[in-house]
């Protein structure tokens, strides 16, 4: 017991014998392989936000890691939305699955944007049941998630029948107007590709909004509804000043890239009834 005493106060703490703590596994330097902090919080932070929330659906509250032929993939789902990022950072011959909570992948996002983490490296040893991450001066543990991650690749389209460039920003703010229309409470924003340019609009009992960017299309006229809040988010993980949006057809997944920066990134989005 632990007692505290202030003036006449007193405080008592009661606690337990330390042999019921928890016994902390030491870190599996064998099964340990070296990102760069940096790195390694770029693809967290550009997958983290499409795993679900929904704790019914315990398998997409994490991110599944993959390590083969000398690459590293991060792949994060909903349902309605995912988003893909690959990068040649593992030997080769370093092979594992794993889904790994986001709880802790958000701890770790933070502590390695802290100053002190800056320009070092982490090392992570993934196991049969669960993840160590390991900097100079933090350790941290966690169990794994138990189950099958999806069968993501056949989501990510093959096709680009339709397949354009846009300044980033220009369709953030753009969707961004067409979102202030009360569409955060279900309703959609309509993307419609006209010879020239991209007509974006959005309506609701009060309010409707209509805008249109330049673009080169020549085709023939193609509507398709998006969730503003996935598209927007997806656009903010881009990181580059232009994206392609791809497209094949109104019912089917659109796929956002960043255009003129390093490959490897894919967000996926469904798209709603209009």
């Amino acid at each position: 017991r632990v007692i505290v005493r202030c003036g006449r106060s007193r405080f008592v703490i009661h606690g337990s014998p330390k042999s019921e703590y928890p016994v902390i596994p030491e870190f599996n330097k064998t099964a340990a392989f070296t990102v760069p902090s940096a790195e390694l919080a770029d693809m967290i932070r550009r997958t983290i936000f499409a795993a679900s929330s929904d704790e019914t659906r315990y398998v997409l509250n994490g991110v599944f890691w993959a390590a083969s032929g000398g690459n590293l993939e991060l792949v994060a789902t909903d349902g309605r939305r995912l988003a893909l990022v690959k990068r040649a950072v593992v030997a080769k011959d370093k092979e594992f699955r794993a889904i790994i909570p986001t709880k802790i992948l958000g701890e770790l996002s933070r502590l390695l944007g802290s100053e002190e983490e800056a320009g070092k490296d982490v090392q992570v040893a993934v196991t049969e049941n669960q993840v160590a991450f390991q900097t100079a001066e933090t350790t941290m543990l966690s169990r794994l998630v138990e189950g099958s991650f999806p069968n993501y690749e056949q989501v990510v389209p093959s096709k680009r029948d339709i397949s354009l460039v846009f300044d980033t920003k220009a369709l953030m703010t753009i969707t961004k107007q067409a979102a202030l229309c009360g569409v955060d409470r279900g309703g959609s924003v309509k993307f419609a590709l006209r010879k020239g340019g991209l007509h974006v609009s959005a309506s609701s009992q009060t309010l409707s909004f209509e805008d249109e960017l330049a673009v080169d299309y020549k085709g023939a006229e193609f509507a398709i509804a998006f969730n503003p809040q996935y598209v927007l988010e997806g656009l903010k993980a881009m990181g580059t000043d232009k994206v392609r949006l791809s497209l094949t057809t109104p019912v089917n997944p659109a796929l956002l890239e960043p255009e003129g920066g390093p490959e490897g990134y894919k967000y996926v989005v469904m798209p709603m009834r209009a």
